[in-house]
């Protein structure tokens, strides 16, 4: 690895760590099990056991996020407005774990190893793309009221914040593309 990109990956892992610490919500980490004591052994491994995305295509990690918010409302002297809100996020991220990496060649587990990180950095950037709608549903209704009576109040709270949903899924959508699923992030192996 290059000086520039050894130091890029070290940025990179600087800010996840920084990002994850400061979100309050955890995601959990799943691992499936790969084996081999060669780049190419892992390789096919990780081809045959990745996780499946929502269009069947197998990847080697991946991360699914799902927000949930729930309020109350009472009428005001100028419509309806919240009374109590809040907001839940729930997210999993799935990576490769190597059993039986003791019997490999020191090279290739230092290959594997950043290989992993960069993997695991890539998929949390997806998380963050969820904590960061929380925080902006959250946001949205903190201050959040309608003028005239209370019927309406939900629906359109609940279209604004599966409109701010949505727009973070979509950021997940580019982030991949941008990134080749990690590749540019060093995500790749071998």
């Amino acid at each position: 690895m290059s000086g520039f990109r050894y130091l890029r990956w070290v940025m990179a892992v600087v800010l996840a760590a920084a990002w994850t610490a400061a979100s309050a919500d955890d995601a959990r980490f799943v691992y499936y099990d790969v084996a081999g004591h060669t780049a190419t052994k892992l390789r096919q491994e990780l081809d045959v056991k990745g996780p499946l995305d929502r269009n069947g295509k197998r990847f080697d990690g991946r991360t699914t996020w799902r927000l949930n918010w729930t309020y109350r409302y009472a009428p005001d002297g100028n419509g309806c407005r919240f009374t109590g809100m809040s907001a839940s996020l729930a997210g999993t991220i799935i990576l490769p774990r190597w059993t039986h990496s003791e019997h490999a060649s020191h090279s290739l587990v230092k290959k594997w190893d950043g290989y992993l990180a960069a993997l695991r950095i890539h998929e949390e950037g997806h998380y963050a793309h969820g904590v960061a709608a929380k925080r902006e549903v959250e946001t949205l209704g903190q201050s959040f009221r309608i003028p005239g009576d209370c019927k309406e109040i939900a629906r359109i709270f609940n279209d604004e914040a599966s409109a701010i949903v949505a727009r973070y899924m979509a950021l997940d959508v580019t982030y991949d593309r941008d990134t080749g699923h990690g590749e540019t992030q060093g995500a790749t192996f071998p």
